[in-house]
C-alpha cells in the first residue's frame, strides 16, 4: 500500500490505482498532496454502482479537510458525465447538492465536498418534520428556473419494457402479468394524455441518496442520472421506494401540492401503481440474461411477486380510482 494512505477508518482499502489516480488531480497538486502527514479513507457504503470514499486530508499545519472521492464505473462516458456534473453543480447552485470540486473523466474520477450530516433510510421518513424538509427540497428542485442535461421519457422506457417482457414470454410466467400489463398501458395512456412540462429532476430519489446536515438542511447526492424529468414520477417514486404508509403519503402530498395541483396529485397515484409493474418487467428482464440454473432468479421472482401484489394493492386503493375518476377513465378502458 502507498505510503500516502495513512490508515483506512473501515476494513475496505482503496486500491493502488485509485491512490494514484486522486494524487494527479488538479485538487491533490492545489494542495501539495504529497507532502500531507496523512490521509485516510473510509468507503462510504450507500447502495449503487459506483465506489464511494470520504478521504480525510491531515496536512501539515492546517485543519483536516474531508472530501467524498466517487469512483466513476467504466461504462461512463464523456457525455454522460459532463451532464452529470452540469446538473449537480445547478443543484448545489440552489443548495440541493455538495459543491463538485473536481470532475475528471480521464481519471475517473469526480470529487465533492463532504457532507457532515446523517444519510437517511426509509424509516427516517416516518417523522413529518424530515419527510416534509425531504419533500420541500424536492420540489424546490422542480421548481427551479434552470435547463438540466439529458431529458427522460420514462412511460416510452416503460412501455419498451413491457412489450420486450411480452415478447420473451413473460404473461405465462409471471401470475397476474397479463391483466396487469392491461391496466398498466392505460395508465400510461392517461399520463400521456395528461402532461406536465418536464422539470429538473434528481431521477434516482431514494432515501440513500438524501443527506441530512449537521444544520438539518436535505442535499441529495450521486446525480449520475439525472436530467429533466416529471416532477410526478419523482414524487411518487420517493414515496414508494421508502414504502409509505397512506397517512405518511398523503402527508408528503399535501406537502408537495399544498392545497391547489389535483392534477399532480392524481398523476402521483397513477406512478403509484406504475412505478412497482415497472420494477416487475425489470426484473423479468434481468431474469433473462441468466443461465436457468442460477440461484439468483429464485429471489428475483420472489420480488416480482412483491412488486405485482404492491401494484395490485393500489390499482384496488381509492385514491387509484378516484384519479381514474377525475381524468375521466372507464373500467372497460377510454
Amino acid at each position: 500500500m502507498s505510503d500516502r494512505v495513512g490508515k483506512c477508518m473501515n476494513d475496505k482499502q482503496p486500491s493502488e490505482d485509485l491512490i494514484f489516480s486522486l494524487a494527479k488531480t488538479n485538487w491533490a497538486e492545489e494542495l501539495q498532496l504529497g507532502a500531507c502527514a496523512d490521509l485516510r479513507w473510509q468507503s462510504l457504503e450507500r447502495s449503487g454502482k459506483n465506489q464511494v470514499w470520504r478521504v480525510t486530508l491531515l496536512a501539515n499545519n492546517a485543519s483536516a479537510i474531508d472530501v467524498v472521492v466517487r469512483v466513476l464505473n467504466n461504462h461512463v462516458t464523456a457525455d454522460a458525465m459532463r451532464e452529470e456534473i452540469v446538473n449537480h453543480r445547478h443543484a448545489a447552485q440552489l443548495g440541493l447538492a455538495p459543491k463538485v470540486i473536481e470532475a475528471c473523466h480521464g481519471l475517473g474520477l469526480v470529487i465533492s465536498d463532504f457532507v457532515d450530516g446523517q444519510q437517511l433510510h426509509a424509516k427516517d421518513m416516518d417523522d413529518p418534520i424530515i419527510a416534509h424538509s425531504v419533500v420541500m427540497a424536492l420540489k424546490t428542485l422542480h421548481s427551479a428556473p434552470v435547463e438540466f442535461e439529458f431529458r427522460h421519457r420514462y412511460l416510452h422506457h416503460v412501455r419498451r419494457r413491457a412489450a420486450k417482457v411480452v415478447a420473451g414470454g413473460g404473461i405465462e410466467k409471471i401470475p397476474g402479468f397479463q391483466p396487469m400489463t392491461l391496466k398498466a398501458e392505460q395508465v400510461i395512456k392517461l399520463l400521456e394524455a395528461n402532461p406536465v412540462p418536464l422539470c429538473p429532476c434528481h431521477s434516482d430519489i431514494v432515501t440513500h441518496n438524501i443527506m441530512r446536515t449537521s444544520k438539518r438542511q436535505i442535499q441529495f447526492v450521486d446525480w449520475e442520472v439525472s436530467g429533466m424529468g416529471d416532477p410526478h414520477e419523482e414524487l411518487a417514486n420517493l414515496i414508494w421506494s421508502a414504502s409509505l404508509n397512506a397517512l405518511q403519503t398523503k402527508r408528503c402530498i399535501d406537502s408537495y401540492f399544498g392545497k391547489v395541483g389535483r392534477l399532480g396529485m392524481v398523476r402521483v397515484a397513477l406512478f403509484l401503481m406504475l412505478i412497482p409493474y415497472d420494477w416487475v418487467l425489470r426484473k423479468e428482464i434481468k431474469i433473462a440474461l441468466l443461465k436457468k440454473d442460477d440461484c439468483e432468479i429464485g429471489e428475483l421472482r420472489q420480488m416480482q411477486t412483491k412488486r405485482l401484489k404492491e401494484a395490485e394493492v393500489m390499482q384496488n386503493s381509492v385514491e387509484f380510482k378516484s384519479a381514474l375518476q377525475y381524468l375521466g377513465a372507464t373500467g372497460n378502458g377510454w
